[in-house]
C-alpha cells in the first residue's frame, strides 16, 4: 500500500504540474500578444485561468492589460485550444471560427472571435480567441434548476430552426466544404458519430 502511494501521482503533484503549465502558458502568451500588437504599450497578460467545462477542447480566460494616450485599456477574452486526443476526433478548429465570424451579427446569439492563430508553436496547439460572454454553464445550471428545463427544450430547436434559415452562401459559409450530396454527405456523418459512439463505449467496457 505505501508502496502504491508512492507510486501514485498525488493530488497536490498534479496540481503543481497544471499550475507549472498555466504559468509557461501565461508567458508564452503574452510574447504572443507583445508581438502581434506591438501598438500596444505596456501590454501584459494580467489573468489566465483554465476553464473546467468542455470534454475535448482545451479553454482559457486571459485579461491583457495595456496604455493608449493617458488611459490604461483592459481586455478579457477565451482562447479555445485545438486539442490533440478528445472524444471525438478529427480536430479541427478552423470552421468553428469561419461559423462564428460568419454568424455573428445575424439572429444568432455567438460571441464575437478577434483572430484565428495556427502556428501550433505559439501555445502548443492552433487556438482561436473569442470575446467573453457572462452567463450560465447549461448543463450544470439546467440540472439544479429543472423548473427551467422545457424553457431550453424549446429554445433549441427554435434556434436550430434559425440556423437553418440563414443563407449560408450570402454568408460564405461555402468556405467549409459544399457536398455534392446532401443526403449522403448527412447520412455519411451520422455512421462516422456512431461509430465513434460504439468504439467508446466498446473501449469502457474492455
Amino acid at each position: 500500500m505505501g508502496v502504491l502511494s508512492w507510486l501514485a501521482p498525488s493530488y497536490t503533484d498534479n496540481q503543481s504540474v497544471k499550475m507549472a503549465e498555466v504559468s509557461v502558458t501565461k508567458e508564452r502568451l503574452e510574447i504572443y500578444l507583445k508581438a502581434k500588437f506591438p501598438q500596444r504599450q505596456g501590454l501584459s497578460v494580467v489573468r489566465l485561468e483554465p476553464m473546467t467545462v468542455g470534454l475535448s477542447y482545451k479553454s482559457y480566460v486571459f485579461t491583457m492589460s495595456w496604455r493608449e494616450a493617458e488611459h490604461q485599456i483592459s481586455e478579457t477574452l477565451i482562447i479555445r485550444m485545438e486539442p490533440e486526443f478528445g472524444v471525438l476526433p478529427p480536430y479541427d478548429v478552423r470552421p468553428q471560427y469561419e461559423v462564428l465570424k460568419r454568424m455573428h451579427g445575424t439572429v444568432i446569439p455567438v460571441p464575437k472571435v478577434p483572430w484565428l492563430e495556427m502556428d501550433s508553436e505559439i501555445l502548443g496547439r492552433p487556438f482561436l480567441t473569442m470575446e467573453k460572454i457572462e452567463g450560465e454553464n447549461l448543463l450544470p445550471y439546467y440540472g439544479k434548476h429543472p423548473e427551467y428545463q422545457s424553457q431550453l427544450a424549446e429554445a433549441y430547436p427554435r434556434l436550430l430552426a434559425k440556423i437553418h434559415g440563414l443563407d449560408w452562401q450570402n454568408l460564405g459559409l461555402f468556405v467549409l466544404g459544399v457536398p455534392d450530396n446532401a443526403r449522403q454527405f448527412a447520412e455519411n456523418q451520422v455512421a462516422r458519430f456512431g461509430q465513434q459512439a460504439e468504439e467508446k463505449v466498446y473501449s469502457r467496457i474492455v
